[in-house]
């Protein structure tokens, strides 16, 4: 379809159809405008969706793709314009239609993670916190590394704000794990969790761990990799073994694991 009468032509055919079809069918049109940038059909479909499902009863309609697609983008739409009641509302709705009845639980996780920020900017800690361990427990079955990693530092960055540092610190020593057993010891990505978790330990009167620390970040930055020996804070660090900073194989054999699929339980190291 490329102009609205085209549109105007699949609608006139909707009449005879039940309504769950109905919806299913205008939530297409939605996106089919959409891609074809027709801002005015847009948002006419939009609105003539979230009609119908209101007739319908809410979740009750037949939900798909294109439906979760839409109360998606509702939501953002009403964020955008300061509603912030409604759209929190609508991308619940979404996140139900893309976890329970359209089977994306990917899609909803992120969109856990949305929402998770836009309740922490309103103060809403608690809801925030549930909002990203759903997240978490989500990731940790159907995303890579990657998400995991972000769900974890995340939900670190959260409880430290809030003065748990022992919860906190345990989940940036789980953030690095994945991360070392993915990247290896020297790689960038570790480098913000061990301050943020050497941030913990002297929150918590523990100066010598802070120095340890950071030295050891410090030396990871300069790419100082005789020094590691010397300074690597082994008990402070996740529990494996690195040979020369470089993973061993059979930890790097589970990082290729978890950055293809669901992210497994580490298996123990091998001791020398």
């Amino acid at each position: 379809m490329s102009t609205a009468s085209d549109f105007r032509i699949v609608i006139a055919t909707l009449t005879n159809q039940t309504p769950e079809s109905i919806v299913r069918q205008l939530a297409a049109l939605a996106r089919s405008a959409a891609e074809k940038c027709c801002v005015p059909l847009v948002e006419y479909f939009l609105d003539l969706v979230v009609e119908h499902v209101n007739k319908l009863g809410g979740v009750s309609c037949g939900v798909n793709a294109d439906v979760a697609w839409v109360f998606e983008n509702l939501a953002l739409r009403a964020i955008e314009a300061g509603r912030l009641e409604e759209g929190e509302s609508l991308l619940r709705q979404a996140i139900t239609f893309y976890n329970d009845r359209h089977s994306d639980p990917a899609r909803a996780a992120s969109l856990m993670r949305e929402l998770a920020t836009l309740l922490e900017k309103q103060g809403r800690l608690a809801d925030d916190e549930d909002l990203r361990r759903q997240a978490l427990e989500i990731d940790e079955t159907v995303a890579g590394v990657v998400e995991c990693v972000k769900d974890l530092s995340a939900l670190a960055d959260l409880l430290r704000q809030e003065q748990r540092y022992p919860e906190a610190e345990e989940l940036y020593k789980q953030a690095l794990e994945l991360t070392f057993l993915a990247w290896g010891e020297r790689d960038s990505r570790s480098f913000d969790l061990i301050d943020y978790y050497a941030s913990c330990r002297i929150r918590q009167g523990n100066e010598q761990d802070w120095r340890d620390l950071a030295s050891y970040r410090a030396a990871l930055a300069r790419g100082d990799h005789g020094a590691l020996y010397a300074i690597r804070p082994t008990h402070l660090l996740p529990h494996f073994k690195c040979n020369d900073g470089v993973l061993l194989r059979d930890q790097l054999r589970q990082a290729q694991e978890k950055t293809s699929g669901k992210v497994a339980t580490p298996a123990e190291p091998r001791h020398h």
